[in-house]
């Protein structure tokens, strides 16, 4: 298994997609790996935020309302951009918590037989 997240998540994807088994060791495998390698993306999106942030501080003085600069902020590149790290961050999160349930309830059932 190639180690980025984009690679391991394709292959979550694909494996699933075609029915395969996905072993508990793998799962496991693939959340560790997914959990060290998501802070470069933790990175990018503090770095989003902070320039968001920047944005808004720079149009509040020039705008006639908290409302307005909402609007401007939400129409922005950035903001587009700093939403969809927030969603495959989610994304990256909830693949590691469902690997590591799904390899624990496979393991539970090995043992049951």
């Amino acid at each position: 298994m190639n180690r980025s997240i984009e690679s391991i998540m394709t292959w979550l994807t694909e494996q699933v997609q075609s029915k395969q088994i996905i072993s508990p060791q793998q799962y496991v495998e693939a959340a560790a790996y997914l959990n060290i390698l998501k802070g470069e993306e933790d990175s990018k999106l503090i770095q989003l935020k902070s320039d968001v942030a920047k944005m808004r501080q720079d149009l509040l003085p020039r705008s006639k309302s908290v409302a307005e600069v909402k609007l401007i902020i939400e129409a922005s590149d950035k903001y587009r951009e700093m939403k969809l790290q927030e969603a495959y961050l989610e994304r990256i999160e909830e693949t590691i918590k469902i690997s590591k349930l799904y390899a624990r309830l496979k393991n539970d059932e090995v043992k049951h037989y």
